[in-house]
């Protein structure tokens, strides 16, 4: 569960620093997707976002990166 009350779900969940009211729409140009801000994270600070990836392996992977980010208030 996120901190908004919504179930987890790749491809469209982000956790998101608290400037951002829940709804807020992220584009990730590099991973051709729209997120949601759904949740929030102790570590997500305002420069900051986590992307839901449900598969561990596959977020291990992805890992930690610096990327453009649009934000659609």
């Amino acid at each position: 569960m996120t901190a908004s009350g919504t179930k987890v779900a790749e491809g469209v969940t982000a956790a998101c620093p608290r400037g951002h009211p829940f709804g807020t729409r992220v584009m990730i140009p590099e991973i051709g997707r729209t997120l949601i801000c759904l949740d929030r994270g102790g570590r997500i600070t305002s420069r900051k976002l986590d992307v839901y990836i449900a598969d561990k392996a596959e977020a291990l992977r992805f890992g930690r990166r610096t990327l453009p980010v649009i934000i659609f208030e």
